[in-house]
């Protein structure tokens, strides 16, 4: 059996396996790491899901699997990262004036997570009425 799991520091991947043995009621159970390369995209070290393809979580806690699609969309899309984007024109107007905090993360990447989060919480008031 062969089970991947994605650490959540996005760097290392788990592969758990397990082997049987003939004739035995023991089996072989270990654990392989392999690290994963960076250095095909500098923008995964901006990411927290999305590593590069084949790196989608395994479960949607905490809507993982949707930030790993924003993500993905934002590092492979370099339209997603322009500043002339009208994403990054509203978090420009709306955000920057009363939070700039320069913490290393690109504009354009929490423009991308704000939108998302207005458009979301949007919907959710829409449903509450």
């Amino acid at each position: 059996m062969l089970k991947s799991v994605k650490n959540p520091a996005g760097s290392i991947f788990l592969k758990r396996f397990t082997i049987p043995l003939p004739d035995t009621r023991v089996c072989i159970i270990g654990t392989i790491i392999r690290q994963e390369n960076m250095s095909t995209n500098p923008l995964y070290t901006f990411t927290r899901y999305y590593k590069g393809p084949g790196t989608e979580p395994l479960d949607n806690a905490n809507n993982q699997r949707l930030i790993w699609e924003y993500e993905q969309r934002w590092t492979e899309n370099e339209e997603e990262r322009s500043n002339d984007h009208p994403r990054m024109q509203e978090y420009v107007t709306d955000v920057l004036p009363l939070f700039n905090e320069d913490d290393g993360i690109p504009n354009s990447l929490k423009a991308l997570l704000y939108n998302r989060y207005t458009h979301w919480m949007a919907v959710m008031l829409l449903q509450m009425m």
